[in-house]
């Protein structure tokens, strides 16, 4: 029996049509999830994705042991230790973090609100441990793609089509048959795939981020894009990102 993948190219998409996936990989490559596997990757103990900075913010003063860590547009905010930098996150070892961004965070809310089974958290930083994790169960995957306030991004979708392309070459049963966004995902990604790092700098978000004049720009951009940086399984446990024993 085929295992059919879908790509949903926005939260802003999701409808409770999407209720017969078995897992859910969430994406947002510049830059929550790939912060998310930094942090954990280099021994944070877990993240608490919320939905606004007042969530995270309610964190701290339950809790000043803390690290509250975010943005809000693309920019840093007033009172939290860390933004959104996989530069900052990766020295984040022995910490506990709550996390609010923009898209990143919202989305994993918005997967986690219609219930729809496992949620994994993928970055290129894990992509072929993610792989083999979602390999190893049954059942059709959604890839959500944060996108940006609703709408298509380049670096989400790339990621998309990366997974694909190692999912298809790890099981034949995988099928994008039903699906024309996870095909156009994998086309696009492997027309790129050799130059990532030039095609994504004409990205609208990286472009948005450089505007912003974020000093970590080109450098967050190097590390998102290294492929499997981190041999480890992200998923949401309850209201609380951590490493799958597998």
């Amino acid at each position: 029996m085929n295992r059919f993948i879908e790509v949903c190219i926005s939260p802003s998409l999701l409808s409770e049509s999407h209720n017969n996936f078995q897992c859910t990989v969430v994406t947002d490559i510049f830059r929550a999830t790939s912060s998310m596997v930094a942090s954990m990757g280099n021994g944070a103990n877990w993240i608490i994705p919320v939905s606004s900075p007042e969530q995270a913010l309610s964190y701290r003063t339950a809790d000043s042991s803390l690290v509250i860590a975010g943005e809000q547009g693309g920019d840093n905010l007033a009172g939290f230790d860390l933004g959104n930098s996989p530069l900052e996150h990766a020295m984040q070892g022995g910490k506990s973090i709550v996390m609010s961004t923009t898209n990143g965070t919202k989305a994993i809310r918005a997967i986690q609100n219609l219930g729809t089974g496992e949620i994994l958290i993928g970055a290129f930083l894990n992509l072929s441990k993610t792989a083999d994790y979602i390999t190893s169960k049954e059942g059709n995957l959604l890839i959500l793609c944060a996108g940006w306030k609703g709408n298509f991004s380049l670096e989400d979708t790339l990621y998309a089509g990366a997974l694909i392309e190692k999912l298809l070459q790890k099981n034949k049963l995988f099928s994008i048959e039903k699906c024309d966004s996870a095909l156009a995902a994998l086309t696009l990604y492997r027309q790129v795939s050799s130059n990532l790092a030039d095609y994504l700098r004409s990205a609208s978000h990286y472009k948005r981020l450089i505007r912003k004049k974020h000093k970590s720009v080109e450098q967050d951009l190097a590390y998102s894009l290294q492929i499997d940086k981190f041999n480890i399984v992200l998923a949401c446990q309850g209201d609380k990102i951590q490493i799958l024993n597998f």
